[in-house]
């Protein structure tokens, strides 16, 4: 089940205009497995019509899959929403009724597969029975990587080697598509 199609039964056609609701994520630009984030749909100005209906999945933000990513935990609101069972359990979240509200947030459990990559949560928003939007998303947050880099060893005074350890975020290929250095650009860069 994926948000793009629109809502069942409201016989009527997405808007194409810019919509004026907003989907945030405390995400950021990256995510960590097994970690809580919270995605808020909310109007993008206060004379801007609440709106009464969404539905909403993280996917990944590039290719044609359309599965669900993690999993939702909690709403701002309880008697607002409900789970939607897409492709993973509680793969999702839509309105329970139509009650217009100005924001609406659930929290999102992100999952633990590495092999992800970039995200983005991807909503329909319904402001009126004629009138809603689809495929409105966040900002793409990615995986967070990080490595241990160890410095050349060094020989202490008793005779041991013992070696200098840092943590350093190192760009994915999704980075370099964006004009980011790539992790050979970015080791090439760091002080001897």
């Amino acid at each position: 089940m994926a948000p793009d199609p629109g809502p069942k039964g409201h016989n009527a056609t997405p808007q194409e205009s810019t919509a004026p609701y907003l989907l945030k994520t405390t995400a950021d630009e990256s995510y960590e497995g097994g970690h809580t984030y919270t995605v808020t749909i909310s109007k993008v100005q206060s004379e801007i019509l609440n709106f009464k209906g969404f539905f909403c999945q993280v996917r990944r933000s590039s290719g044609s899959n359309s599965d669900a990513v993690g999993s939702f935990d909690e709403f701002s609101n309880a008697t607002k929403a409900k789970y939607q069972d897409c492709t993973s359990s509680r793969g999702g979240f839509s309105h329970a009724h139509p009650d217009p509200v100005s924001s609406f947030s659930a929290t999102w459990i992100a999952p633990n597969d590495t092999t992800m990559g970039c995200l983005r949560v991807y909503c329909t928003v319904v402001q009126s029975r004629k009138i809603y939007w689809v495929r409105i998303t966040s900002d793409e947050f990615c995986y967070k990587k990080e490595a241990v880099i160890e410095s050349p060893a060094v020989v202490a005074e008793d005779g041991e080697q013992v070696h200098n350890r840092e943590f350093v975020k190192l760009p994915t290929d999704d980075d370099h598509q964006r004009g980011r250095p790539t992790k050979r650009q970015q080791m090439k860069r760091r002080p001897s």
